[in-house]
């Protein structure tokens, strides 16, 4: 021991742990393949850089995808294309050709406010095939000689709108046939009493150069019919728009006055009390 430092001086013998460099890794067995030049960046990063490389690519391939179909389907909707023109020329005779036909309408000239009246209105590509028979609604009966295509739509309207409640009890559109008439039906309930214009709107449906369809509506005359007052009809109007009002008006009345009953009742039986005692 070296009686100067206190400590045992190394035995030079054995060779020092510290100055011994480590022994090499072992070699990798044979058969595992080494990673290329290109993908060893990537095996260094480890497991979260090649997450976030590979999230990166999929992120980029979805923007692509949506670019592409986005401009893809822009371009498609900007392209005009035009009708075949052989069916164009068949469709165009369909509707297209005018013929002379003979419309009737029977609005009744006058109503009385709150009754529901039936209307109806017939046309036929045959001017002698539009009979009265059995004709719903009025006998007063509006007549028009027009050029119709075979397709038409019919509606009725008011002036003003709120005057009447319209409903239609077919289709708007209809085929015309030389086999008889067609028909159109309505349920006309006048709402307000006066003088009232009704509107017969015709409109026949023709085909442009592109195949499109292309309505055009024909003037005609309109109706005007005068509406009765119904006194108890009004009543009952009002009484339907106003009823809390008026349940309100009746019940608070009522209130006061059986409150005001019972405390004179509750004094008068005071006062008997009070006499019979003394």
């Amino acid at each position: 021991m070296d009686r100067r430092k206190g400590t045992a001086p190394p035995d030079r013998g054995e060779p020092d742990v510290a100055s011994v460099p480590p022994p090499p890794p072992p070699p990798p067995p044979a058969g595992d393949a080494q990673p290329s030049a290109v993908f060893r960046p990537m095996y260094s990063l480890g497991g979260g850089g090649c997450t976030l490389i590979i999230w990166m690519i999929v992120l980029i391939a979805g923007i692509t995808a949506s670019l592409s179909v986005r401009y893809s389907g822009r371009s498609r909707r900007h392209v005009r294309t035009r009708p075949d023109p052989a069916v164009v020329e068949v469709a165009r005779p369909l509707f297209s050709t005018l013929t002379r036909s003979a419309v009737a309408w029977n609005p009744p000239l006058q109503m009385r406010q709150g009754l529901t009246y039936p209307v109806e209105c017939r046309i036929a590509l045959d001017q002698r095939r539009v009979t009265l028979d059995r004709m719903l609604g009025s006998t007063d009966v509006q007549r028009w000689d027009l050029d119709l295509t075979p397709v038409v739509r019919v509606n009725m309207t008011s002036s003003p709108e709120d005057a009447f409640t319209i409903k239609l009890h077919t289709d708007t559109e209809q085929y015309l046939t030389r086999d008889g008439y067609v028909r159109w039906v309505w349920d006309l309930k006048p709402l307000r009493s006066g003088d009232f214009s009704l509107f017969l709107n015709i409109s026949i449906v023709d085909v442009d150069p592109n195949g499109k369809e292309r309505g055009r509506v024909i003037p005609l005359d309109p109706r005007v019919v005068h509406v009765e007052v119904a006194p108890s009809y009004v009543a009952m109007e009002f009484i339907r728009r106003n009823w809390g009002v008026l349940l309100t008006s009746i019940a608070i009345p009522l209130v006061i006055a059986g409150f005001a009953w019972l405390r004179s009742r509750a004094r008068r039986k005071t006062k008997a009390a009070g006499f019979l005692q003394q």
